[in-house]
């Protein structure tokens, strides 16, 4: 069986992908150090208060396509047929919209979720990325509609979803988090609704 790709942009800023990447690639190059100090520069900015210092400078961090990838510039690939569904959507649970939440227990609640195959600390180390399977949409309003039903299940649970992920070629930064998981063995999808 073949992985799925996902598209790799130098940033988030990059009208077009610079290569094409695994989701086990990303998740080990997360673990590892590669982005360490890129990202421990942003903490720290963010630590000392400067939310605008941190915004400017997180548009340079490398990003990726978690959802698939485009022939070309991202701009209406999908609408173009230019866009290869991964079969993953992205979740993000920012700090501000799951307030009482720790890191640790979006972490524990996505590691308990058998749709769930991924999950790391983001970039401001305050909220958390997770990476849902669900089937390989052909059109956005089929990625939409499983983004709902993810969505959906994670309201049950009291945790907010950043409603920019129904874009299927939405770019979700790289970080670094020594405990990023994953688990690909995993095979239940959130199914569109």
């Amino acid at each position: 069986m073949t992985k799925p790709s996902i598209d790799f942009y130098y940033s988030a800023t990059s009208p077009s992908a610079m290569a094409t990447t695994t989701l086990e690639d990303l998740i080990a190059a997360i673990r590892s150090d590669e982005y360490a100090l890129k990202i421990n520069r942003l903490r720290s900015t963010l630590a000392a208060g400067d939310d605008d210092a941190y915004a400017v400078a997180k548009k340079d961090l490398q990003a990726v396509s978690i959802s698939g990838t485009c022939d070309g510039r991202r701009a209406k690939a999908i609408e173009e047929g230019r866009f290869v569904h991964s079969g993953f959507l992205q979740l993000d649970f920012d700090a501000a919209d799951n307030v009482g939440w720790t890191v640790e227990e979006i972490v524990e609640i996505l590691q308990a979720e058998p749709r769930i195959v991924a999950a790391f600390v983001s970039p401001s180390g305050a909220g958390v990325k997770g990476i849902a399977r669900i089937p390989v949409c052909m059109t956005k309003e089929e990625h939409v509609a499983a983004f709902v039903a993810a969505r959906n299940h994670f309201r049950a649970h009291n945790l907010t979803m950043d409603e920019a992920c129904k874009d299927p070629v939405r770019l979700m930064f790289i970080s670094h988090d020594p405990g990023a998981w994953i688990d690909l063995e995993r095979s239940a999808m959130f199914e569109p609704v």
